[in-house]
């Protein structure tokens, strides 16, 4: 009798440990709000890119990054992105520097090597390591950020440069030009918000392949 129950527990233990693997294969892996990242903070590699986005692909350095539909070439001129409210303007262009050393040293992203100077730390977007550097300023009513992501790509250094510019002061819009006009969430809405505002840029990152 204990033979029979201790054989049929082993069945039903195959049984359950065969499930779950059918189901794990089965299941894909799901992101935070479409960023391109789990949970746990590991970075998914493959991502759809969006309908509408056109691709561009470099032969020579061997990859290719899509971003929203445009009439220029971001490795060529800057290609101006959809706002993400009135009065704010961002902006994208790619570069592909020479690379001296055979490969970028682990703390390229806090040495003078590094492009521009401003706040740096290494972040990972779609399976993609990058050195981001914020640079900030400011003159004629608007804050300007340049956001430069650094990474190897076969050899090279690939500089994709995101700028977004918007108001200093959320009263500079119409209709929030009063101190009682701050407490309108219209108007919250238009304070810049890094996060939301700069969540293009990471979407664009995310679709970068190298060959």
């Amino acid at each position: 009798m204990k033979n029979k129950l201790s054989a049929l527990l082993i069945a039903s233990l195959v049984l359950l440990v065969t499930v779950l693997v059918v189901n794990a294969v089965r299941s894909p892996l799901l992101t935070k709000e479409g960023t391109g990242v789990v949970p746990d903070g590991e970075s998914v590699s493959e991502t759809e890119v969006p309908e509408g986005w056109e691709t561009y692909t470099d032969a020579a350095a061997k990859y290719s990054i899509s971003f929203p539909k445009s009439d220029g070439d971001p490795s060529k001129e800057v290609v101006n992105l959809p706002d993400a409210f009135k009065d704010k303007s961002r902006k994208f262009s790619l570069e592909v520097l020479e690379l001296r050393d055979s490969r970028l040293d682990p703390d390229y992203c806090f040495s003078s090597k590094a492009v521009g100077r401003g706040k740096k730390k290494t972040v990972s977007i779609g399976g993609n390591s990058f050195c981001l550097t914020d640079i900030t300023d400011a003159g004629a009513g608007s804050v300007f950020h340049t956001y430069a992501y650094t990474t190897e790509v076969n050899g090279e250094i690939l500089l994709s440069s995101f700028f977004i510019r918007y108001p200093t002061s959320v009263q500079l819009y119409a209709g929030c030009e009063q101190t009682a006009d701050l407490e309108k969430q219209e108007c919250k809405d238009l304070a810049f918000d890094e996060t939301k505002d700069t969540q293009l840029f990471k979407d664009i990152l995310q679709t970068l392949v190298v060959n």
